[in-house]
This record gives C-alpha cells, sequence and structure tokens, in this order.
C-alpha cells in the first residue's frame, strides 16, 4: 500500500484508510448492515495485512472503538487510530469541553490505549471553536497526554482559513470526490499549512462505485434513504452519468477511476473507504495498488468538468 506525508509532524499512513462508521451494527441481527464483531475484526485485520495503517472510528460507530481496542498491542503499534466527538446519538452536536473531554475517556477505555493517536472534532463551525474555546481544549488534551494529536472534521467551511495555521491543529477533513471537487483550493492550502489532509466519502456514499442508477433504490435501514432527497440522488446519478459520457468510462470501471482521481492529487494524505465487507475491501485494495500517468494528466479536466456541471445541477454536496 502506498503512503504518504501526514503534515510535518505526524508518521507516513496510507493513501487508503478503512472508516469503520459502515461496520457499526454487531448487536441487531434483524436491522440493515449487520455483521458480527468476528467479521468486522476480519476486515480490520485484512486492511493491516495489506499495509492500511489509518483506521478512522467514532464515539457513535457502534462496537468498532471497543473492537480495534481488542487488537493485539502489536497490532495497534502498526497503525494509527483516530476516533472523533462532538455528534451526539440523537443526532444534535455538542462542543461543550466537559462532553468532549468525558468522550475521549470513553474512547481512551475502549481503545485500550493510554493515549488516542488522533482525535477530531466532528463538524464544528468556526462559531462553535471560539464559543467553546476548542483549541485551547484541545491543546489541554495534549499536555494531560489523553491525545496525540488533534484535528476536525470540516462541514461548514466558513471561516475555517483563520485557524488553519494553528500550531495546535495537526489534521483536517475535508469532503472531496469526483463530483464534489469545490474543496479542492481548501485541501491545497491545508496541505501548504503541512498539516495532514483526509478525504471523506470519496465514492460519495457509494454512489461512484458503478453499481447505481436513476431506478436504483436504497433500503430503508440504509442511511442514505434518509441523506438523500429524490431529487438530490437524481441530480448525482445525472451528474455521474455526465461524466462517464465524457471520460469515455464504463460503470465497471468507475470506482478505480474515482478513487484514483483521489489518490492522483498530490496533497491528500489519506482517503477514507467504508467497506463493508472482505470483498470490498479487496476491491478498493486492487484499485489503490498504483496510480496511473493518465489519471494525473486528466486531473484538472476532470476539475474543470465537474466545476462546469457543477453550475447546472445545483444538488447540496452529501456532507455526512
Amino acid at each position: 500500500m502506498i503512503r504518504g506525508s501526514f503534515g510535518k509532524t505526524l508518521p507516513k499512513v496510507s493513501k487508503i484508510g478503512l472508516g469503520l462508521s459502515q461496520l457499526s451494527n454487531t448487536r441487531k441481527k434483524l436491522l440493515y448492515g449487520y455483521k458480527t464483531r468476528k467479521e468486522v475484526l476480519s476486515i480490520i485485520r485484512l486492511g493491516i495485512k495489506n499495509g492500511i495503517n489509518f483506521f478512522d472510528t467514532g464515539n457513535n460507530y457502534g462496537d468498532t472503538e471497543n473492537i480495534l481496542g481488542n487488537l493485539t498491542n502489536k497490532e495497534k503499534s502498526k497503525i494509527i487510530i483516530s476516533t472523533k466527538a462532538g455528534l451526539k446519538k440523537n443526532g444534535k452536536r455538542s462542543f461543550l469541553p466537559s462532553y468532549l473531554e468525558k468522550q475521549v475517556d470513553i474512547s481512551l477505555k475502549n481503545l485500550q490505549l493510554e493515549r488516542i493517536n488522533l482525535f477530531m472534532l466532528n463538524k464544528p463551525s468556526i462559531k462553535d471553536i471560539s464559543r467553546n474555546d476548542l483549541i485551547y481544549f484541545l491543546e489541554k488534551l495534549k499536555k494531560k497526554g489523553k491525545i496525540q494529536k488533534s484535528g476536525i472534521i470540516i462541514g461548514d467551511k466558513k471561516g475555517f482559513k483563520k485557524i488553519i495555521n494553528s500550531q495546535t491543529l495537526d489534521c483536517f477533513s475535508v469532503l472531496f470526490n469526483l463530483i464534489h471537487t469545490e474543496n479542492v483550493h481548501l485541501i491545497k492550502e491545508i496541505y501548504h499549512s503541512k498539516k495532514g489532509v483526509i478525504v471523506r466519502s470519496p465514492l460519495n456514499s457509494g454512489l461512484l462505485n458503478g453499481k447505481f442508477n436513476q431506478k436504483s433504490r436504497f433500503h430503508r435501514g440504509d442511511q442514505r434513504y434518509k441523506i438523500f432527497s429524490k431529487i438530490d440522488y437524481v441530480n448525482k446519478i445525472k451528474r455521474i452519468d455526465l461524466i462517464k459520457k465524457k471520460f469515455d468510462l464504463q460503470s465497471k470501471n468507475l470506482l478505480n477511476y474515482s478513487l484514483r482521481f483521489i489518490l492522483n492529487n498530490n496533497h491528500v494524505s489519506t482517503t477514507l473507504i467504508g467497506c463493508s465487507s472482505i470483498r470490498q475491501l479487496r476491491e478498493v485494495i486492487l484499485c489503490a495498488e498504483k496510480p496511473t500517468k493518465k489519471n494525473r494528466k486528466n486531473f484538472r479536466e476532470i476539475l474543470d468538468f465537474s466545476e462546469k456541471i457543477s453550475k447546472i445541477f445545483k444538488a447540496n454536496p452529501q456532507s455526512y
């Protein structure tokens, strides 16, 4: 697995990171997406075996923190575990330092770590950061030895340029994929500030895997059933179809193309992929092995075309 730099003070990370949100249901067999803890552990270990060393979990990702905690110390020494807090189980957000530190303590216990490798705030606004003095809070967590590095998942990016150069913050997570390229300049700015760049939703919640069309429907238990409005979904598929036509892509090649588009952006440290099965993970690993010169050459052309069709379809970016 190819590895790249992750800011100026962090170790090199695999260009593909494993996001564990899709593996959060290990308790309710009758609900959509159920996996046994053994299955989840097998997916994680397959990732480690294939050189993936960045794993993203969270306080609301079911038992995944606990499952990562059950890895051996040798396995944990080979990987970077990132967890997050700020989004509560009821869907509301809280950035009160007392609440966040309590979540950090719970994560430390679940992960069976003395110190969290990377702790992320889950989409605070710039007002949340200022109101709760969150930069100072993160620095205190470092001084207490509870976290090694800190970062922010950017939702509403308004005002974030003010804090990108903060010495306390080590990385940022940004939405970026083949049909949502509007954050390309933000990614570049973060990179030049010598901070890590984590790309989330590289396949736009799976829509860029080549298996969806206008007639596709999501299971009611699938989180995408709630995320995508009908018009938003239709517009996204239309945008994908235009890209396929423009660049002469078959559906079976879309996953490969989508991933390599991001992997060829040298400003990106790691890209979080959500895999719910061994088969999916193997497919992603195969795609990520070697970025092609052709994709590097076409990167600017793809950005320009994506921006052009964005003006045609005013769908809201998927920001999960």
